[in-house]
């Protein structure tokens, strides 16, 4: 059978198609996240939920791989490993968060601190840009 010109570049791109499919999934970055979150839990599943959404995006996207259950440990290990390396991402608390800027802490230590959400609005607007930065260094 002899094949039109059409035809034979329908094949090669078929066949590079084929070819770089999995390729793209090798260039997938893997991003490695623990969470005491329960499997099965709405924050596993969210968690799942995004991994999915990643896999999708452009040149492999992301790999999301999610450890459940406390099974790298409590949240002072899972930073630990997060400073390793082992560990890339973490769904934590104020109690892992504290591990990594000690000021945090102190907002848990606010609670019915605010008379309105106004007032709470207030404070956010002032604090945030310094809790973010010392938690991005």
């Amino acid at each position: 059978m002899k094949l039109s010109n059409g035809g034979k570049y329908f094949i090669a791109a078929l066949a590079l198609a084929m070819i770089a499919a999995p390729r793209a999934a090798e260039n997938a970055i893997r991003i490695n996240l623990g969470t005491l979150a329960p499997r099965g839990s709405t924050y596993h599943q969210s968690l799942q939920a995004m991994a999915e959404k990643w896999k999708q995006a452009p040149r492999g996207g992301a790999r999301l791989v999610i450890y459940p259950d406390g099974t790298q440990g409590g949240e002072a290990d899972m930073v630990r490993l997060m400073r390793v390396g082992t560990l890339h991402a973490g769904l934590l608390t104020v109690v892992g968060l504290s591990e990594i800027e000690s000021g945090v802490s102190g907002l848990q230590s606010l609670p019915m601190m605010f008379h309105d959400l106004d007032e709470f609005e207030f404070v956010n607007v002032r604090l945030r840009p310094m809790l973010e930065k010392r938690l991005t260094t």
